[in-house]
């Protein structure tokens, strides 16, 4: 029996997993290697079939959008920078790069907060997000850390 999942799932309020979410701090990271990273992810078990799917670092996010889990090559369709929300959570800019459970807390915070109130849509990544129709799909959800489902 497969025990792998994401770091972060994202539901609606009927239940329903919307999001798979991973948390990699690889700085720099970049298109091709979230696409290589995504697909590892996938070949071993690590994501759920869900109509959207983030790899998130500190400084650049990844969304994909309307990806099937066999499509594992395809590039992302929307890049997200991080930095704002890095910013506000932690008050200041960080003078240091963050652990990996430092990033997922930050994170944790951040989606929980997206799914509870309608955020300002005219700043990044929050705007990148509106515009997918992320942030309409996950209003009212759950955000599930660690989340086996």
């Amino acid at each position: 029996m497969n025990t792998s999942h994401p770091d972060i799932v994202i539901t609606d309020p009927d239940g329903n997993p919307v999001a798979s979410v991973e948390v990699k701090n690889r700085q720099n990271l970049s298109a091709d290697t979230a696409t290589i990273l995504r697909r590892n992810l996938i070949v071993h078990g690590f994501t759920l079939p869900t109509q959207y799917y983030l790899l998130l670092s500190q400084d650049n996010g990844y969304l994909w959008k309307d990806v099937r889990l066999d499509e594992a090559y395809i590039p992302p369709t929307y890049q997200l920078p991080m930095g704002n929300v890095i910013t506000r959570y932690l008050h200041s800019e960080p003078a240091r790069r963050l652990s990996g459970p430092e990033l997922e807390l930050v994170i944790l915070n951040w989606l929980t907060e997206l799914t509870l109130e309608q955020p300002r849509t005219d700043e990044e990544p929050e705007h990148t997000l509106q515009v997918a129709g992320f942030i309409d799909a996950i209003q009212g959800g759950k955000v599930v850390a660690e989340a086996v489902v």
